[in-house]
């Protein structure tokens, strides 16, 4: 391993458990995101339009 000093290896230790916080975090909100989805699907087959324009749910921020 090239990285034998102790600080490197804390480093590459600290950067790969950011890597996976980060990861984890974005499967969260992808899974957050599916459940507004269906969410907003079933409102739409209920005749609530709540979120919806053209039968499409919005995203969160401007095109």
């Amino acid at each position: 391993m090239a990285f034998n000093h102790p600080a490197a290896q804390a480093a590459l230790i600290n950067q790969q458990n950011n890597a996976m916080e980060q990861l984890e975090r974005r499967r969260e909100r992808e899974r957050e995101r599916e459940k507004e989805l269906a969410a907003a699907a079933a409102r739409g087959r209920s005749g609530s339009a709540s979120g919806l324009e053209g039968g499409r749910l919005l995203p969160p921020y401007p095109i």
